[in-house]
């Protein structure tokens, strides 16, 4: 499995914000897991979304490039998430 944070670099929608919005999961079937941090949206709601591969999340909320992947090393990986 391969984690990542998308990091929004320009918000098109005004409804994310910038930075790191939300956090990625990439299992090995290619299955990809989208969860919105909590208030990292105008809502205030935290939410998750399931995509068929990462190409798939990018094409809806990638905005042509200005949100990305940003890999998240194993040592990096949040004691919380233990």
């Amino acid at each position: 499995m391969k984690i990542y944070y998308l990091r929004r670099n320009a918000d098109v929608s005004g409804n994310s914000g910038c930075g790191r919005v939300a956090q990625v999961a990439e299992f090995e079937d290619g299955t990809t897991v989208l969860h919105w941090n909590l208030g990292a949206n105008q809502s205030g709601v935290a939410s998750t979304e399931v995509f068929s591969s990462v190409s798939d999340l990018l094409r809806v909320h990638g905005h042509s490039g200005l949100s990305i992947l940003e890999p998240i090393a194993a040592e990096q990986v949040p004691e919380s998430w233990a």
